[in-house]
């Protein structure tokens, strides 16, 4: 994304490296933490389908890790996700755009369930794989496409393969929930 323009001709920044903001200070007053969090919530509502400022939002309220900000990290990384699976073509390569967008949707997806496995409900983690099972069958559909050459092959199925390990952590955390609820 680095360098890519714009349709208006504005040069498009790549904030992935902004929102990997160190720990808050704890000295910050709760009320300045909570503008912040309101003025990130302003923003999102305007501009809804910008994964990074959601995944911003998400890092801002992990931060803060107080339990309804830490249950709002989780819907702002889900909406990030949703996001940038509704770009079309992302499990292809863009070479506008630099690289591959399918990797930066296997780094949110992988940043979506570690946060799924912190703080895990059966619920949650039901919809989770279900959440994950689309991905996986865009990329199978790449993976096989015989337009793409050996190395975007390779690409495509390193890619699916941490979906995949992604899917089996959600599963076995998910019965092992089970297992509780019956004993």
């Amino acid at each position: 994304m680095r360098g890519a323009t714009s349709r208006r001709g504005r040069k498009n920044h790549d904030c992935r490296a902004f929102y990997a903001f160190p720990p808050l200070p704890p000295s910050l007053p709760p009320s300045l933490l909570s503008q912040v969090g309101e003025l990130l919530g302003r923003v999102t509502s305007i501009i809804t389908t910008n994964p990074d400022l959601w995944l911003l939002y998400a890092r801002f309220n992990e931060e803060v890790s107080l339990p309804p900000a830490l249950a709002a990290a989780l819907d702002h990384k889900t909406r990030a996700c949703r996001a940038l699976l509704s770009k079309n073509g992302w499990e292809k390569r863009r070479r506008e755009e630099g690289g591959r967008e399918g990797g930066r949707v296997v780094e949110a997806l992988e940043s979506l369930v570690h946060s799924h496995l912190q703080q895990p409900s059966v619920a949650g983690l039901a919809q989770l794989e279900m959440f994950l099972k689309a991905p996986l069958r865009k990329l199978e559909g790449a993976e096989e496409d015989e337009a793409e050459g050996k190395e975007e092959r390779a690409m495509v199925g390193g890619e699916k393969k941490r979906i995949e390990e992604c899917l089996g952590q959600v599963r076995a955390k998910w019965e092992e929930l089970k297992g509780r609820r019956k004993d």
